[in-house]
C-alpha cells in the first residue's frame, strides 16, 4: 500500500516482483501485472524478505496447535527429552 523500498544495495529484476505480486492479485490482472516486468533492476520491496518470517510464524503456529492437540487427546507430553552422554 505505501510501495516501501529497501534503500540498501540490494537490488532485484522487476520481472520477480511482478512474478510474485500475482500470486496475491485476482487472475484477471495477471496480464496487466507481467507486463510491467522486466530485466531492469529495482530496489527490493520490503514485503519480499517479510515472506521469510511470515511463513516462520505460520509454520511455529502450526506445529504449536498440533503439540496442543496432541497434549489434549493422549495426555502425554509428545515432545520427549534425550539425554547426552
Amino acid at each position: 500500500m505505501l510501495n516501501d523500498r529497501t534503500q540498501g544495495q540490494d537490488q532485484i529484476p522487476a520481472w520477480v516482483d511482478a512474478s510474485l505480486r500475482t500470486l496475491g492479485s485476482n487472475p484477471s490482472a495477471w496480464v496487466e501485472t507481467w507486463a510491467k516486468g522486466s530485466s531492469e533492476l529495482i530496489y527490493t520491496p520490503v514485503w519480499i524478505p517479510q515472506l521469510s518470517m511470515s511463513i516462520g510464524t505460520i509454520l511455529l503456529a502450526v506445529a504449536l496447535w498440533d503439540t496442543l492437540y496432541r497434549m489434549l487427546i493422549t495426555g502425554t507430553n509428545p515432545i520427549v527429552s534425550e539425554v547426552v552422554e
